[in-house]
């Protein structure tokens, strides 16, 4: 019997020593839960499993390397190559957050290890074929702004991203091509404001889904929000000093839902120009 109390004991501590508190606060403290789904996503697709090493001449480290995720860009930086160890410098953002790094890393075999001492950080750069994988400690997590990461998979040369809001989660493939259709070349708008969002009420009770999205770091002078059905599409996004407001419903072309409304008041920015007015 005594034997099980102290078994149980154990349990009971190591589960209360194990548990840990994200120490990072900024503009937008409180996620959403879409905002952590987010999270979630983005070091997912940092993490995927490592290729299958092949033999890399240290010569060939040399250059860019680009991680190509959107609002979660980083950009790696090798000069000074020998057999034994190369120089780096590493930047990343998250949004409008951004944290960078620099140092010399040592080359062992199909892989390169950089450490400091001052905060025991330690990153692991993995070779293959046109990909450098950076691995990252958790320790890392301090040299950089809110939501920036170091880990993920670095492509040869400069930044090509490729994505749409399907990909990144705002809208499926039948509102995508709604939505398309109603904002036009303003699409890219939406896309680049999109870096964080969540889900909220349609106060107009237009039986729409509505997706408020922000860049994080800057939430009050760049976002967007969308309020869409099968049939009608109601949006805005800032775009410099102005914000961009679309619709196909004829109703609502020339004034602004409620839910908008009230969108808008949050933002730094007050001129509306209206898709009559593009």
């Amino acid at each position: 019997m005594k034997k099980t109390l102290v078994v149980l004991l154990i349990v009971v501590l190591v589960g209360v020593g194990g548990f840990a508190v994200d120490q990072f606060l900024d503009d937008e403290s409180v996620p959403a839960v879409s905002e952590v789904e987010e999270n979630e996503r983005v070091e997912e697709e940092a993490e995927e499993t490592l290729e299958p090493a092949v033999e890399v001449k240290p010569s060939d480290l040399t250059g860019k390397w680009t991680r190509n995720i959107l609002h979660y860009t980083g950009h790696l930086n090798i000069i000074d190559v020998t057999e034994e160890r190369f120089r780096f410098t590493l930047n990343v953002i998250a949004g409008a957050n951004v944290g960078g790094m620099e140092g010399e890393a040592v080359i062992s075999g199909d892989s390169a290890t950089f450490k400091t001492s001052e905060i025991d950080c330690e990153l692991t750069f993995h070779f293959s074929e046109d990909l450098i994988t950076i691995e990252q400690s958790d320790e890392c997590m301090s040299w950089g702004g809110v939501g920036t990461f170091f880990n993920g998979e670095y492509e040869r040369g400069d930044m090509k991203v490729e994505t749409d809001l399907i990909e990144q989660g705002v809208l499926s493939e039948e509102e995508d091509h709604l939505f398309r259709e109603v904002v036009g070349d303003d699409y890219e708008l939406y896309l680049s404001n999109f870096n964080v969002y969540s889900e909220v009420e349609d106060t107009d009770g237009l039986e729409t889904t509505v997706k408020k999205g922000f860049v994080r770091g800057i939430a009050a002078s760049n976002g967007g929000i969308i309020m869409i059905n099968e049939e009608y599409v109601y949006a805005a996004v800032t775009d410099d000093d102005v914000i961009r407001y679309h619709s196909n419903d004829p109703v609502y072309k020339g004034k602004l839902p409620v839910t908008i409304s009230e969108w808008v008041d949050e933002m730094v920015i007050d001129e509306v120009v209206m898709e009559s007015e593009s």
